[in-house]
């Protein structure tokens, strides 16, 4: 079974006949943006967007920075899809894609998990060696703790399902493994992983954490 026939009926990564029409119909068929067109897709997406500040679920009292998009959709209540950037930050890119994400009929939600490390939450796009330096300074237990941060806050809205996925990109793509080897939270459905390392020791992947995986998922 993927993991969208668990979230949804509509992949998210294949392009279905189904999938293209309904992307089509909120204006914007096919791949999420690239780097170079992605702040003009956010610039002109029909769709609604917004900064939000979260808490990291954890006792702190700091927040997290989070980009949310939703749907156009007639669906009482849209699945959520956390969407983790990858080692350079929550760039514009990234967010382009949560754009294409909400295109395909899901609540997307981007968590900046570099928040804590760069002193607090804030809108202002890191330059990518920066966001690098800091990136570092974030555990795997964090990585996970903003995951399920951002997954509460979008489940909870008015319009959304309880249920949600995890799709990340090189450093995002190894901590949707290790989100799914912690299990989640209620309403944890399943992740796709974009090239990202899987959970290993000395180089071979660690079969016992491995089998703790109880969610499909779709690794590229």
């Amino acid at each position: 079974m993927s993991v969208s026939r668990l979230v949804t009926s509509v992949s998210l990564v294949s392009i279905t006949a189904a999938c293209a029409s309904r992307a089509a119909a909120q204006g914007h068929p096919g791949l999420p943006a690239s780097a170079n067109t992605a702040a003009a897709r956010i610039a002109a997406s029909p769709r609604h967007a917004e900064w939000v500040k979260i808490p990291w679920g954890d006792g702190g009292t700091d927040s997290l920075m989070a980009w949310v998009v939703y749907p156009i959709t007639s669906r009482m209540h849209a699945p959520v899809v956390v969407v983790v950037h990858e080692i350079f930050g929550l760039s514009t890119w990234v967010r382009a894609v949560a754009d294409q994400v909400a295109a395909e009929g899901f609540i997307a939600i981007a968590p900046d998990l570099v928040s804590r490390a760069r002193g607090g939450p804030s809108t202002e796009e890191l330059p990518s060696d920066s966001a690098v330096k800091l990136i570092r300074g974030v555990t795997t237990a964090e990585r996970s703790a903003g995951v399920t941060a951002a997954a509460k806050y979008a489940m909870s809205l008015p319009s959304a399902a309880e249920r949600y996925a995890v799709i990340g990109f090189c450093w995002g793509g190894s901590t949707t493994w290790n989100y799914a080897i912690n299990r989640g939270i209620a309403g944890f459905s399943g992740g796709v992983a974009f090239y990202g390392t899987p959970y290993v020791t000395d180089r071979h992947p660690d079969a016992d954490s491995l089998a703790r995986i109880q969610v499909p998922l779709m690794l590229l």
